[in-house]
């Protein structure tokens, strides 16, 4: 029994220590670097790990971002060594910080594989001119295809409805909106059938939510990073027709920058690095796919899914979700976790099938928000880790698994 019971201080002492390195690697990487931080870093990093817009192809040079300068400086190499560190880990492999066989890479493989596409017509952009151009001007069949890096600046809106599938592809193209109003950088407006692959988005610290989405049925939009949102980095909502059928994936990072856009008593706890279904919408959120890596994000939640309308349906959704360094630290409200659901839950069908929590101040799962009298009995987390998470005094102590409605776990550490 001593000798067990050695063991286990010893590997608490040695878990208790990681945390403390991780924590001191965190304050060391924040220290680093210009404020705010160039808009190529990020990109640079992904592109150094093999990650985000660059899986599959680390440092492939002709995906090099062409902001970032020919030499990098110091401290951008010492800020990247910091948040390996930080993250639990010290190479390139992507792999989750907490114990567990599978990875956030591993589990969404399938965006290796575009979905089967011939098409009837190339349409070649080289500047914002002609993507739109090509896009108002997009048929069934259509693929566009960016040969060169450039940037479109301004709101861009996708509202073509086909009746089959166009592709975009918008590799190398940055969506900047930095007209300091509560506009997205690309507004997909109740738009149907497309493919789009790549692209940058921002809204420059100041516009609203670098990607939104009203309605919309059958999009996929695959391999998009979002960052320096004035709000939240991504937003879906039934307005002008249901969410259906639709397939996004992406990174995002350094979200809620302008709080002037958070209704909340606490301002910044209702903007989020995704933000699902959301309120007062009555049209139905079914059938789609989200995959987010959500890192360094300073209010709310990485992913918040909920509504307040009884007659809405949401059944039938999947979820993957990485969220490293939430750091929004709450004192009335609730801020800081990786996923948090609210609202009338009893038709939310939610499928959480990879959930990894890592340097979180709230919780890997949050569900205090769901409404007296009704259930998320929907709700199953399918594979989850959790490590360094609950560190607001609020929640110090507690499970970072809430299960206060009868949500399912499946293969979930801690268990809940």
């Amino acid at each position: 029994m001593l000798v067990f019971a050695a063991a286990g201080s010893s590997a608490f002492a040695q878990r208790s220590s990681a945390r403390s390195q991780q924590s001191a690697a965190v304050r060391k990487e924040r220290r680093l670097g210009p404020k705010p931080l160039p808009h190529w870093y990020w990109r640079w990093v992904e592109w150094r790990l093999g990650e985000g817009y660059a899986r599959g192809h680390q440092l492939q040079s002709g995906l090099r971002p062409r902001n970032a300068p020919s030499q990098v400086k110091r401290w951008a190499w010492r800020r990247l060594h910091f948040y390996l560190i930080a993250r639990g880990s010290t190479g390139s492999s992507g792999a989750p910080a907490a114990n567990g066989g599978e990875s956030y890479q591993k589990a969404i493989s399938y965006t290796q594989t575009r979905p089967s596409f011939t098409p009837t017509r190339t349409v070649s952009v080289s500047s914002a001119t002609q993507l739109q151009s090509a896009i108002s001007n997009l048929q069934p069949g259509d693929l566009v295809k960016a040969t060169t890096n450039f940037t479109v600046s301004g709101q861009t809106k996708i509202a073509n409805r086909l009746g089959a599938p166009a592709e975009l592809d918008l590799s190398g193209v940055s969506f900047v909106y930095s007209g300091g109003q509560n506009m997205n950088a690309v507004w997909i407006n109740n738009a149907q059938n497309l493919y789009i692959f790549g692209g940058d988005l921002s809204t420059a610290d100041t516009g609203g939510n670098c990607l939104e989405v009203y309605g919309s049925q059958h999009v996929l939009w695959w391999g998009f990073t979002a960052h320096d949102c004035g709000g939240d980095g991504f937003q879906a909502q039934a307005i002008g027709g249901p969410v259906d059928h639709n397939d996004f994936q992406g990174t995002i990072w350094k979200v809620g920058q302008n709080l002037a856009w958070d209704p909340h008593t606490e301002k910044g706890t209702g903007l989020h690095a995704a933000n699902l279904w959301d309120a007062t919408q009555t049209g139905n959120f079914t059938n789609n796919r989200f995959a987010f890596y959500a890192h360094d994000i300073p209010v709310g939640a990485c992913v918040e899914f909920g509504n307040n309308q009884p007659a809405s349906q949401a059944t039938g959704n999947t979820l993957y979700l990485k969220c490293v360094n939430e750091t929004n630290v709450s004192t009335i409200q609730t801020g800081g976790n990786a996923l948090q659901t609210w609202g009338d839950t009893n038709t939310l069908g939610l499928e959480v099938k990879y959930l990894e929590g890592d340097n979180l101040q709230g919780f890997a799962y949050r569900d205090s928000g769901v409404y007296s009298g009704q259930t998320a009995k929907g709700v199953t987390i399918e594979y989850g880790r959790a490590s360094n998470t609950n560190q607001n005094s609020r929640y110090a102590g507690q499970n970072p698994w809430q299960h206060q409605f009868n949500e399912a776990y499946q293969d979930v550490v801690p268990a809940p």
